[in-house]
């Protein structure tokens, strides 16, 4: 299948593995985690490529590559991996915005999180109508403070936790390049919604409640049209 890698400046991922035109990888082994040396990873979508590079491989700068795989496939929601790969170009990567990745991050957020005022500051920051560094302050503290008051262990689906994921390599991305301003809080705000998400579901879980828990978890999340929908703003 069509496939998205990213190497750094050398052409080389983990491990001094050089790909280039034409280079194919091919591992073995049977285990099922994808963060493991049975598999090679690629993206199925170049702007979550682009986006998850700041916690996934951090190449700076980076070459994106178009590829091709062969053979068994595992997917997850934010990377994929299969046991041959073969690098056949460099394309151009997409140019996204810190606005871009940072409507990306609230995105994913307001997919999990319902909480009513952080929406409102949600909204107003995606229709451009709001995004001061005091609008987002508050509502990043108030997310921390509701997190920070219910935190435990939580066993929240990956479909939570992806979009926890997520949320965090924008709010990376966003201090990397902008450090304290409104932009890295607006990251930090969707960062804190996602985390208030995973303490609520911990909640659920302790009480038995399985409705609230269920809300909390049962999340099968299209992060490409996500990053779609994000390219749309400004």
């Amino acid at each position: 299948m069509k496939a998205y890698k990213l190497t750094d400046k050398n052409n080389q991922t983990k491990n001094d593995t050089q790909w280039g035109k034409g280079i194919t990888h091919t591992v073995q082994g049977d285990d099922s985690n994808l963060c493991s040396s049975s598999w090679i990873h690629f993206y199925t979508n170049p702007h979550i490529a682009i986006i998850m590079n700041p916690i996934h491989v951090n190449f700076n700068p980076f070459v994106l590559w178009e590829c091709e795989t062969s053979g068994e496939e595992k997917h997850e929601q934010l990377k994929s991996g299969c046991k041959s790969l073969t690098t056949i170009r460099i394309i151009d990567a997409p140019v996204i915005t810190i606005n871009q990745k940072i409507a990306f991050g609230i995105l994913c957020a307001q997919y999990i999180y319902k909480n009513p005022d952080w929406n409102k500051w949600a909204n107003n920051w995606l229709n451009g109508s709001d995004r001061s560094y005091a609008a987002a302050t508050y509502v990043a503290d108030a997310a921390y403070a509701a997190a920070d008051a219910t935190h435990a262990v939580s066993n929240a689906t990956y479909g939570t936790y992806a979009a926890v994921y997520a949320t965090h390599a924008v709010s990376n991305a966003a201090y990397t390049t902008y450090s304290a301003d409104a932009a890295a809080y607006a990251a930090v705000a969707a960062y804190a919604a996602a985390d208030a998400v995973i303490a609520a579901h911990a909640v659920a879980a302790a009480t038995a409640d399985a409705a609230a828990a269920a809300d909390c978890t049962n999340h099968s999340i299209d992060f490409i049209k996500l990053a779609e929908k994000a390219m749309t703003y400004k």
